[in-house]
């Protein structure tokens, strides 16, 4: 049986970057409003203005204004930007183990890169690499991270540089078709369970979590994705632990 593991990540906004603004939650409400009002204003400016100079300035007063905000406790397009967020959990199931998901969480930069450094372990000994979405957002990801902590040589040795690779098998592209379906609807149509809303939370919360320093329910929420995976994978035939091994994945909740 091909070796084959199962992963998933997490991330969030660590600090702040070029071009990356954190505000609290009311705060960021209020500037994006008086932004909004403040272009307006300069951008009828520009069309009364009647020399380059001039209108150069307020076209880079407007570009200014247009700094990225993030707010601290909602996800953002940040959450997913390798040069303004983190990998703040990582879980995976081997087709080689016992079946028991691991699960390792980050907080700050060098917690990321002991993760990072345990994956590189993890990866050396595996042919395939199964997740969702994994082509256009868990691999680069991960790529651009190990490169940012120095582990580029590590990172050419184990993961596909190609996101077109045999190795990786992307169930939202085999399930999905051209569609981007989500996990979720995946599982409610293939019949696989998913958590309970009252006890774990979405991907929605974990940069809430993040900023809370409620580690633990990041965790919950990454190996429940990483369950779910196993899950689709199997009826999909990409693993076999029944089959080959007396072995049972069990369910987070």
């Amino acid at each position: 049986m091909t070796a084959t593991i199962v992963f998933d990540i997490e991330t969030a906004i660590l600090y702040d970057s070029p071009g990356y603004t954190r505000l609290e939650d009311d705060a960021f409400d209020k500037h994006k409003s008086k932004n909004k009002d403040r272009i307006e204003k300069l951008e009828r400016e520009v069309e009364s203005l009647k020399t380059q100079s001039a209108i150069d300035k307020r076209l880079a007063e407007i570009d200014a204004i247009k700094t990225t905000l993030i707010p601290r406790s909602r996800v953002g397009t940040a959450a997913f930007d390798p040069t303004a967020s983190m990998i703040c959990s990582l879980g995976y199931c081997d087709s080689d183990g016992d079946g028991k998901i691991v699960v390792l969480s980050a907080k700050d930069l060098e917690g990321e890169k002991q993760l990072l450094l345990k994956l590189v372990d993890q990866m050396e000994y595996f042919q395939e690499l199964v997740g969702w979405n994994i082509r256009q957002f868990d691999l680069p990801f991960l790529r651009s991270r190990m490169m940012f902590h120095g582990l580029y040589l590590e990172m050419t040795n184990r993961i596909p540089r190609s996101k077109y690779d045999r190795k990786i098998i992307d169930l939202m592209d085999l399930i999905g078709g051209d569609k981007r379906l989500s996990q979720q609807n995946a599982c409610i149509a293939w019949g696989v369970d998913t958590p309970p809303s009252d006890t774990f939370i979405d991907g929605s919360g974990v940069q809430a979590s993040f900023v809370q320093d409620d580690m633990k329910s990041i965790c919950k929420h990454c190996e429940a994705d990483v369950w779910q995976l196993t899950q689709l994978a199997e009826k999909a035939g990409i693993l076999e632990f029944s089959k080959f091994q007396d072995v049972e994945i069990k369910r987070p909740w």
